[in-house]
């Protein structure tokens, strides 16, 4: 686990057990967005991402695009960012 998704778990713990009306909502949204992940990146095979519908955003470093397929359905592309902005397309999931 990097220090990035330990900090992402500590401030949904925080925010879950004392943020208030509005904000533990937000807690556990970010401590559930953790676990699906983590499942999805380590127990879940590459071809079954598609059924998940979580995908990591800027919180992660990633950028996600979706667009239509010619099977009529909706992909995804998840982008890494480097520490300057740019997307690292070398590196994309196509989902």
């Amino acid at each position: 686990m990097d220090i990035g998704n330990l900090l992402l778990w500590l401030l949904g713990g925080v925010l879950a057990r004392s943020g208030g009306v509005v904000l533990q909502p937000l807690g556990m949204c970010i401590i559930m967005g953790n676990a699906i992940l983590t499942v999805r990146d380590h127990y879940l095979p590459e071809e079954y991402w598609k059924y998940v519908s979580y995908h990591p955003g800027s919180f992660y470093g990633y950028e996600v695009r979706a667009y239509v397929g010619e099977d009529h359905c909706i992909h995804y592309i998840e982008i890494p960012k480097n520490s300057d902005g740019s997307l690292r397309w070398e590196d994309a999931r196509y989902i």
